[in-house]
Order: structure tokens, then C-alpha cells, then sequence
């Protein structure tokens, strides 16, 4: 719902949005930048992938880890910022930055970083920076663990594409290419800590699920989730699967302290 009709906002924000609007009065503010729809408008969930980066890790905590199974989707939500400075950086012409005010109950999934590709510091201890790193190695190392059958670009397309279920299929082709020739599949690839780590522990009977579980789940890398009413002031980035309104902060103090 988008509308330049000021008594809708003071409506919704007296019913459905109501927690964030206390929130967002006590300081406690988030920020995006979104396509300019005027004042405020409405924003729905909807399916995304990563634009930035693969979508490997989007993917993969939204449909496959367990750990992240009390978090928002990250493949279906609002993303934004506690910073405004943080939201700031993603302008671009036909874009306008936006106080985001999620609804009544909203569950927020709250990051450890400003940024979610230095958000993932458990990767580190395998030499792997950031998360834009870990989508390439990882896309590269399951190829090599299926004896090359799919390259790592084919499978950079199966992520992007949201193919859970040929992925599946290929994490368990995988697995059982490791545990007939795993010292073939080592041949394969360049070494690293990380390879290390993935090839062992299939080799051993564990998972690939469960391996990279251990690695990206949110309680190793310090993410939250909080229902928005217990929500308090954040630095991070933030993202959300429950419907958001968005009012547009050169008009943000004229709607919101009027509601």
C-alpha cells in the first residue's frame, strides 16, 4: 500500500505497526535504502537472492541449516541498517532513504557486523575473509568433491537459481564421491584449511549440511534474533520477513510524531 494521504500511515502505525513506532520514538531506528515510493509505503517480503555476491549463503541459511531455523529467511525479507549512514551507502538515482518499521511481532534477525560479508568471523579460521569469499571456494570445492561432473560455475547457477532440490541431490552425489575416492577428490583441489576441514569430515561420515552448519550458524558467529517489541539500538545490519512500512526520513519526523 503506497499512498501521499497522511491519515493511512497514522492508522497502520496505531495498529499494525505500533511496537516499531514506540521503538522508533525511543531511538531505536532502523534504516534502508529503498526505490522511491513516495512517503511511506508498505513493503511485503518477497523472494531475493544475493546481488552483490553468489547466492550461496543466502541459500544455504535460509533452506538447509538447521542452526538458522529461528531466524527470518534471508531469502525472503526487508534488509536494513542501524546505522543511517550504513543504509546511506546503498543510494543510487530513482532510490530514497527510508525509516523501516517492521510489523506488530516482527521477528528481526540482527547481525554481528555493519555488513553480513564481514559478518561470518568463524570463517576466518579457515583463511576465508568474508562471505563473498566463502560463496566462490565453497561453489569451487563442490565441484571438485562430485568428481567434476558440475562445475562450479553450474553450481554458482543452481544456487542463484534457488534449486534446493538438485542441490540436495548433489550434496549427497558428493558425499558419496568422497567416501569411495577421497583421495582423488583431494587431487582435485588446491588445499586450504577449509577443503581440509570439508573433505575430512564427509570422509568420517558426517554431512555436508552439518559441516557447514557448524561453520555459518549463527550462534558460532555471534547473530541474534529478537521479536521487535525487545528489540534496542543496534549499529548492524538487520533483516526481517514480516511486513514492513517504510516513511521516507525527510518525512519521518512530520508522520511518525503525528501518529
Amino acid at each position: 500500500m503506497t499512498n501521499a494521504d497522511e491519515v493511512a500511515p497514522a492508522g497502520l502505525l496505531g495498529t499494525k505497526y505500533s511496537q516499531a513506532l514506540r521503538l522508533w520514538r525511543g531511538g531505536v531506528r532502523l534504516y534502508c535504502a529503498s526505490e522511491d515510493g513516495g512517503d511511506w509505503y508498505e513493503r511485503r517480503p518477497r523472494p531475493r537472492a544475493s546481488t552483490d555476491t553468489g547466492n550461496e549463503y543466502t541459500l544455504l541459511i535460509s533452506e538447509f541449516l538447521p542452526s538458522w531455523r529461528g531466524f527470518p529467511k534471508r531469502n525472503r525479507c526487508v534488509i536494513a541498517a542501524g546505522r543511517r549512514g550504513s543504509a546511506a551507502e546503498y543510494l543510487s538515482p530513482g532510490r530514497a532513504l527510508y525509516c523501516v518499521l517492521p510489523a506488530d511481532g516482527a521477528l528481526v534477525a540482527v547481525a554481528p557486523s555493519e555488513d553480513m560479508w564481514d559478518s561470518f568471523p568463524r570463517l576466518r579460521e579457515f583463511d576465508i575473509a568474508t562471505i563473498n569469499e566463502f560463496n566462490g571456494a565453497f561453489a569451487r570445492l563442490l565441484s571438485a568433491m562430485c568428481g567434476g561432473v558440475r562445475t562450479a560455475c553450474d553450481i554458482a547457477s543452481m544456487f542463484a537459481g534457488s534449486d534446493t532440490e538438485a542441490l540436495s541431490a548433489l550434496f549427497r552425489a558428493a558425499e558419496d564421491n568422497v567416501r569411495r575416492r577421497g583421495s582423488d577428490v583431494r587431487g582435485r583441489v588446491s588445499g586450504g584449511l577449509f577443503a581440509g576441514f570439508m573433505i575430512s569430515g564427509v570422509e568420517r561420515g558426517r554431512s555436508i549440511v552439518s559441516l557447514l552448519d557448524e561453520v555459518l550458524s549463527p550462534e558460532a558467529n555471534g547473530f541474534a534474533a529478537r521479536r521487535i517489541d525487545g528489540l534496542r539500538r543496534v549499529d548492524t545490519e538487520v533483516w526481517t520477513d514480516a511486513d514492513c512500512l517504510l516513511v521516507k526520513c525527510a518525512a519521518a519526523d512530520r508522520l511518525l510524531n503525528r501518529a
